[in-house]
């Protein structure tokens, strides 16, 4: 998945919620500052469409297997 997203992701598992998370991370700017919300929109989009792409087979593949 990191290769597909083209980034280092954190992967937490959640135990108690039969569930796992998965995070990616932008640093050096700062979520109350409006000048940031560009970049802070710009790298969400981006993301959010790298991660569904690399996701989308795995879990119909572990959708089928349950």
């Amino acid at each position: 998945m990191e290769n597909s997203c083209g980034s280092k992701l954190t992967c937490e598992r959640l135990n108690e919620k039969k569930s796992s998370r998965i995070t990616d991370r932008m640093f050096n700017v700062d979520i109350t500052n409006r000048d940031d919300w560009e970049k802070i929109i710009d790298f969400l989009c981006q993301a959010m469409g790298k991660f569904e792409k690399a996701i989308k087979e795995p879990l119909k593949k572990a959708a089928t297997n349950t």
